[in-house]
């Protein structure tokens, strides 16, 4: 505390009043002579004069003022790159030194400066020596944007970092700004070896079963031994395809790509792995995973109608661009009477039907009668009538045969599923489509995707509506034409990607299916690079969907080599989550049953634990990253025991905060007991003096 003085409410004159009141008390108690003696009546008239006086005083209500100062050292960070990489690629007795260089900086710089230690998954530290170089990988730009977030509006001198320049994850540290500088210690391995790496995987993480995909992998190499490598693609460790990989020059990349049948469902472990040429550096980076989840999870989409149509083809190219679907086409005209079944599709669309023609809806009649979700598109010879009343949410009435032409405008209310900027762009350039001069009037559960535009008007009546109120799920674009959406596509915009975005997300919405078990335990992740935690979310619901906590769930884990392990929670709002740590990469079945309500219920589902070796992808360091670094924020590069023990930030100064407080006096509690002594002197003496 540096200062302490009062501010009175009322005029400081008042101040005499107080001591006058307190004289005056003090007469009249005191003036006559008692029987005990003058010095002591004058010593008991000065604790009542002092006694009322303060009291007064405080009646006028004065307050204290009280200010603070605090002096802040200057901050010093010492931050650890603790990934693997550091460890591996660094010659070991020099690492210790630096570590022990680091320890006798904080010590020698300690008095003067708030020193903290940082490692890459922004763990404080006590010392650096204590730094275990663990981490899977390196995150540069988060470990200094870590730093600078933290100690935002601190005074920071400088920032001290320990590392090889290898990131894998982040953005380039080069590119940090900071206020304060950065101090480089450079670690690691700066010559180039022979070595040789599957440096990356390309793949889709899901496959369709039937389908074929393709794994593309990038083969690096410096300093090779041979002017070829052998690369083989396994499956469980049987060898699936060899390729024999050219390799020119003393460092390059070489691409090649296998192509697989996903033949079985299930989630599938591929391996590709480069042969080690002769004394290479490092082998663990010669061999990389491909998780991949086959699934049998194409949709069967049918799609009737009367007879061709340019329209049709238009439907058609859109869906086949995707493995989701697989396209079949009915056809009155060439169905020789036989009308298809409904256990052949998951989808249905209609192509003018219900139609004009009678015939055609004797045939089609019990697939519009059907529980699958269905999508009508409308045209010349669509029977509206019929198709109203086969809708549930649309009447469209056209008592003419008059055609209008309209263009898509997209409504941007529609939130149900998300379609791309790009998307809504185009879907208004659109060529017009023929629609019927109609009234159409939309009922209640109606969900529009785009109006009818004519001109430059938007109207209100709809082009594409949806309904997923009720069971089946129902889709309805009128207008004929869509053929032409393709070739404007094709040649204004290199390609129909709006069109197909249109009728796949449309099918997508009208296939997808409300998940209705009581009973469900799902993986967060799919695939959860190790060693990160795989978190199993499980769900018990009783008969209204209201959720169920309470009840122990057990679950058994297997995997690939058939090692069994069994887990178990008692669920509540807080807790429903099974947390599986310390799982060795690989595949995983799990399978999870509870009992409630005298009724058991039971899950199954699979994930994946992948390692990475993202460490493993490089081993040189780089110095020029790390001089561009320390460049940028004014640091400098310590590559010298000296330099590093003897470093001296240049802001030393700390910084003075001071804090100023106001405080009622009458809030003091010392004043209590200033009255309780005073009171309690005089009566004391009183008392003493044989008196009350």
């Amino acid at each position: 505390m540096e200062d302490f003085f009062l501010q009175l409410s009322y005029s400081p004159w008042l101040i005499a009043g107080c001591l006058a009141l307190g004289a005056l008390y003090a007469w009249i108690l005191y003036s006559k002579q008692l029987h005990w003696s003058a010095r002591a009546n004058r010593l008991l008239a000065v604790l009542r004069f002092a006694t009322v006086s303060l009291l007064a005083f405080i009646l006028l209500n004065p307050i204290v003022k009280q200010r603070f100062s605090q002096i802040e050292k200057p901050n010093l960070i010492i931050a650890i790159d603790n990934s693997t990489s550091v460890k591996e690629f660094s010659d070991s007795a020099m690492l210790s030194a630096r570590l022990a260089s680091l320890n006798k900086l904080q010590s020698n710089l300690s008095e003067d400066f708030d020193v903290s230690v940082r490692s890459l998954n922004r763990k404080d530290l006590e010392q650096a020596g204590q730094a275990r170089f663990d981490q899977s990988s390196t995150d540069l730009s988060e470990l200094l944007e870590g730093i600078r977030t933290d100690f935002e509006g601190s005074n920071v001198a400088s920032v001290v970092l320990l590392t090889d320049g290898i990131y894998n994850q982040g953005f380039s540290p080069a590119f940090f700004s900071a206020a304060f500088p950065v101090h480089i210690i450079p670690v690691g391995d700066t010559l180039s070896r022979s070595d040789l790496s599957i440096y990356s995987l390309e793949y889709n993480q899901v496959s369709h079963k039937g389908s074929r995909f393709p794994i593309k992998a990038a083969v690096h190499y410096t300093k090779p031994k041979q002017n070829f490598a052998t690369v083989r693609l396994l499956e469980g460790g049987k060898v699936l395809e060899t390729r024999r990989v050219p390799l020119r020059g003393s460092q390059g990349v070489q691409e090649l790509t296998f192509q697989l049948d996903g033949n079985e469902v299930g989630m599938k472990r591929y391996t590709v792995q480069v042969d080690a040429h002769e004394g290479e550096f490092l082998v663990e980076n010669n061999r990389k995973d491909a998780l991949i989840d086959i699934i049998d999870g194409k949709q069967k989409v049918m799609i009737l109608a009367a007879a061709p149509h340019p329209d049709i083809n238009a439907v058609c190219s859109a869906l086949s661009n995707t493995e989701n679907y697989e396209i079949e086409l009915w056809l009155a005209s060439d169905a020789e009477g036989k009308a298809p079944k409904a256990e052949d599709a998951d989808v249905l669309v209609f192509f003018q039907i219900p139609s004009l023609d009678r015939s055609v809806n004797m045939l089609s009649n019990e697939l519009l009668k059907s529980q699958l979700p269905k999508l009508f598109l409308t045209g010349e010879q669509s029977n509206y009538a019929l198709l109203s009343r086969t809708v549930s949410f649309l009447d469209i009435r056209n008592r003419i045969t008059q055609k209008d032409l309209v263009k898509a405008s997209f409504n941007t209310g529609f939130k149900d599923f998300n379609y791309t900027r790009n998307f809504q762009e185009v879907l208004n350039q659109l060529p017009p489509l023929e629609v019927p001069f109609a009234s159409v009037n939309m009922k209640k559960g109606a969900k529009v995707l785009a109006y009818q535009q004519v001109g430059r008007v938007t109207t209100n009546k709809p082009l594409v509506a949806l309904q997923d109120q009720q069971e089946p799920k129902t889709g309805v674009l009128i207008g004929e034409g869509l053929w032409r959406w393709r070739i404007h596509e094709n040649f204004f915009h290199s390609g129909a990607k709006a069109t197909q975005e249109l009728f796949t997300k449309l099918i997508h919405f009208l296939s997808s299916r409300k998940d209705r078990r009581q009973f469900k335990v799902v993986a967060r992740e799919r695939s959860v690079p190790f060693p990160k935690s795989v978190r199993l979310r499980t769900e018990l619901y009783n008969e209204l969907f209201e959720p169920v906590y309470g009840q122990k769930v057990t679950l058994d884990l297997v995997n690939e080599v058939d090692s069994a392990f069994r887990y178990s929670i008692v669920t509540s709002p807080q807790n429903a989550d099974f947390v599986l740590n310390g799982l060795e990469p690989g595949i995983y079945r799990y399978s999870a049953r509870v009992q409630w309500n005298e009724r058991n219920f039971s899950a199954r589902g699979q994930f994946s634990v992948e390692r990475q070796n993202l460490e493993a992808k490089q081993m040189r360091a780089d110095l020029s990253l790390l001089q561009k670094l320390s460049n940028n924020s004014n640091g400098r590069l310590l590559t010298e025991t000296e330099q590093i023990e003897g470093l001296k930030p240049e802001r030393t100064q700390g910084i003075i905060y001071t804090k100023e407080s106001f405080l009622p006096l009458v809030h003091l509690k010392f004043l209590f007991f200033v009255f309780v002594f005073l009171l309690s002197i005089e009566w004391f003496f009183r008392k003493y003096l044989g008196s009350y």
